[in-house]
This record gives C-alpha cells, structure tokens and sequence, in this order.
C-alpha cells in the first residue's frame, strides 16, 4: 500500500507488549488461562470475547482428489475492536499438514527460482538432490547430513563456508513462492516471477475464497527465533493475508494503532494447523513472532520428514520436532 511505509517503527506500547512476551518464560506462559485457549487481550480492548463471523468447511481442504464422507466445521473467530482479525483454530488436519510440508520443503525448497535467505551469498547444492520415493519430487532431504560437502559462498572475503548439514538445520531460514519479495529494499522485483505452486493455492482458496495467492513465504523457526513486529504493506492488492502454522507452537502478537494513540492488540499461542487471516482494517496490522515453544510439535508431525517405514529421508527423522513452518500467503495485484 504505497500510503505506508514499509520501514516504519512499530508503535512503543505494541513493542512493549511484543518484548514483555518475549521474555516471559514457558511456566508463566502457561500459567495463564486466558492465554492458554488460544488468545490474550489488551487491557481496556473493547471486548475480549470473540464472535463466530463465519464457519469453513475442513472436508475439502487436502490434497486427494477423494471427497472425505465427514462434513467438518471450523469456526472463525472475529473480535469487535480488531475488525477483520480472523482466528480458525485446527484450521487443518495433520495428513494435511504433513501434505502440506512436504509440498514446500521437497518440491519447493528443491525449486532454485524460489530465492531463500541464502541465495543471495551462498552457492546451494542443488546438484547434489536426488529423487525421493518413487513418484516423488527431489528434495534437499534426500542428501545424507553426515556428508562431508560445504556451502561455499559467493565471495569468501566476506562469508565463510559452513557444512551441509547446517544448511537444513539453522542456516535455512526463509523462502519465497511466486513474487519473491526484496526483504532490502521490501519490493517486489519488477521481473516475472516464478509461477505458484496450483495445488497449494487450490488449498488455500479453498478455505479463503476471497484472496488469490500470488506470493509467499515459507519461514523457518527453531526454538529461540524471534519476527519482529512489521506491517506487510508492498502489495498493491488489499486483500487479505494468510498465515498458517506447522509444527512447534508460537506466540503471535498482532495489533492496530486506535484513535487516541493506543494500541488494541492480541497475543495468540498458535498451534499446529492453526491459521490467521487479517483483512479489512487489520490487513495492515502489525504483528511479529516473539517466542518458539520448544517440545511442542505434535507426535504425528514430529517425525517428519521421515515415514512409517525406513526410506531415503530416514535420516533427516525427527526434522520437524525442534521446527514451526509458518507458510504466509499474500496477494500482490489485484485482477
């Protein structure tokens, strides 16, 4: 939206509540009642109970061509004074979400016209994949951690090398489907990006009919990162942004500036499979990542990317257990 500025600062008291939560550690976390259902308020907000706004029908949201026979229902929740701030908690199933990863860290991450937070200094060994399972695409994770390769970078006056097995672990920390957004000067490059995965916005349009996914991007946590509170304001379009959670949970902060120069805001402890959608007013909401849970990826999810049975990615099991994927979706233009 060219009338905000992307640069901006957040307002003091939204960094308050962002640096309080922050630092506030697991026991006093989960000590909290309020918080522990999904959400806590800001002092004074206009109601802290949320409205149901609409219902989702999860039936439909996989990846089979098969019609599921059980007709299930997710509420959105909505709340008065955060007009637009949607909240669907267990948004989708764990076969879905498994789905999902595999998805945007096999097919994807393997893609090399999706740009990661590496790209830019660093030479990735895409040359090294190799085929999954029969069928499957090939995938960074088809390589053995223990192999001896290095990540050599681009000039090695200014970055050194680090083994591969870093690059999956912690080096990876983002990366871009569809326009790949500038993260320097928060643009969009003005060249044709790279198309959009169909099936995972066949996902999401089915959930979020109202928005066209365009653009994305796939963050990577591990229990001690942070986001710092921001505003997404490059796109031209002003539909709604989604944002879905895989893996450990988060503490999500988001909130608006309000008329006498206070902010409502809400923290929320996203789980697996939840989703946020901020439209209308709060599109432009600030919000930001203060905390990863640690142990807190469910069982089914943990494993990932490995099977049930021994296969190529047996290895790299128990990936996702110190992990939360955050898949943040946006549209750049409108029709």
């Amino acid at each position: 939206m060219s009338s905000l500025d992307a640069h901006e600062r957040p307002p003091e008291d939204l960094k308050a509540v962002f640096k309080y939560y922050q630092q506030l550690s697991l026991e006093n976390l989960a000590a909290d009642t309020c918080f522990i259902q999904g959400y806590s308020s800001s002092p004074g907000s206009a109601s802290t109970l949320p409205k149901v706004v609409r219902l989702i029908n999860t039936a439909k949201l996989h990846f089979g061509s098969e019609t599921q026979d059980q007709q299930l229902q997710r509420q959105v929740l909505e709340w008065p004074d955060l007009p637009g701030l949607h909240f669907i908690p267990g948004l989708l199933s764990q076969e879905t979400q498994l789905q999902l990863l595999s998805l945007l860290l096999h097919r994807d991450l393997a893609n090399p016209q999706h740009q990661t937070n590496l790209h830019k200094h660093f030479i990735l060994p895409y040359h090294l994949i190799e085929a999954g399972k029969s069928g499957e695409a090939k995938s960074f994770f088809s390589i053995d951690p223990a192999l001896p390769e290095l990540i050599h970078p681009h000039d090695p006056s200014i970055h050194k090398p680090f083994p591969f097995f870093q690059l999956l672990h912690k080096k990876l920390r983002w990366l871009t489907l569809g326009g790949q957004y500038d993260w320097t000067s928060k643009v969009y490059p003005d060249e044709q990006p790279p198309s959009f995965p169909s099936d995972v916005s066949n996902l999401v349009q089915k959930a979020f009919p109202e928005m066209r996914p365009q653009a994305a991007i796939v963050n990577v946590y591990s229990p001690g990162d942070t986001l710092a509170l921001h505003r997404d304001v490059s796109e031209a379009s002003e539909n709604g942004l989604v944002s879905i959670s895989i893996g450990c949970e988060a503490v999500f902060i988001t909130g608006l500036r309000s008329e006498n120069g206070l902010s409502k805001w809400r923290a929320f402890r996203l789980r697996s499979g939840d989703a946020i959608y901020m439209s209308g007013p709060s599109r432009y909401a600030w919000h930001g990542v203060a905390k990863i849970l640690k142990d807190t990826c469910p069982d089914v999810i943990q494993s990932w990317p490995a099977g049930i049975e021994d296969d190529v990615y047996s290895v790299w099991k128990n990936w996702m257990a110190g992990k939360r994927i955050n898949l943040n979706i946006r549209q750049m233009f409108d029709e």
